[in-house]
């Protein structure tokens, strides 16, 4: 187990990769970057150096890709909650936050907020492919 470095630069910020599916309003993005950004800013000092955001429009786009990827990286997982809005995982070795725009509508300003700070915490509590649990198959 190789010993963890932390950032120690409050102004080092993590790069956020962004991409939406569907129509999505850029200013709810933005909303979302920047929380995203002062929750990295609090949680210095981080190991988190990048993460991805995934925004979907609707739940049923994004419970497709969660299927797709599920398979194609062999990770056992449940279903997306429908009481849910975000989530979080590193299935590619890469925090990953995953938010449904349909579901997080839904809620008051507060609770997305909410939500977006929980996830970001897990993307630096347990961000790595080490939290994950993948499938093997045996010949």
């Amino acid at each position: 187990m190789r010993p963890a470095t932390f950032r120690t630069n409050p102004n080092s910020q993590p790069r956020i990769v962004i991409r939406t599916f569907g129509k999505v309003d850029d200013s709810k993005v933005d909303r979302m970057v920047g929380i995203m950004r002062e929750c990295y800013d609090r949680m210095v000092p981080h190991e988190v150096e990048l993460v991805d955001l995934c925004v979907f429009e609707r739940s049923s786009a994004l419970e497709a890709f969660l299927a797709e990827e599920s398979m194609k990286v062999g990770v056992v997982s449940s279903s997306f909650d429908a009481s849910f809005f975000s989530m979080h995982d590193a299935w590619r070795g890469i925090p990953r936050i995953i938010v449904c725009f349909e579901r997080m509508q839904r809620v008051p300003a507060l609770a997305q907020e909410g939500g977006i700070r929980h996830e970001v915490g897990h993307s630096v509590l347990h961000g790595s492919l080490s939290y994950t649990l993948l499938r093997f198959h045996l010949c």
